[in-house]
């Protein structure tokens, strides 16, 4: 089967046509890559905040064994 110019000119269409939707994907994946690298990064945040609060108490008690004025 030979192509014509009308059958190159359909599949070059499709062809553009899929790149748009490709890229309109793409676009939509950086936000979710986006929202959730910034949720974990606040889940960290809290992580480490609660961490603090359960060493503090013992940290100035280790300090004060020891001597040091908390």
């Amino acid at each position: 089967m030979t192509a014509t110019i009308e059958d190159i000119r359909a599949i070059l269409k499709q062809l553009a046509q899929s790149q748009q939707e490709l890229s309109q994907a793409q676009k939509e994946t950086d936000k979710q890559i986006n929202r959730v690298s910034q949720q974990i990064g606040e889940l960290g945040n809290r992580l480490g905040e609660f961490v603090e609060w359960q060493v503090r108490p013992a940290v100035v008690r280790l300090f004060q064994e020891r001597g040091i004025d908390v």
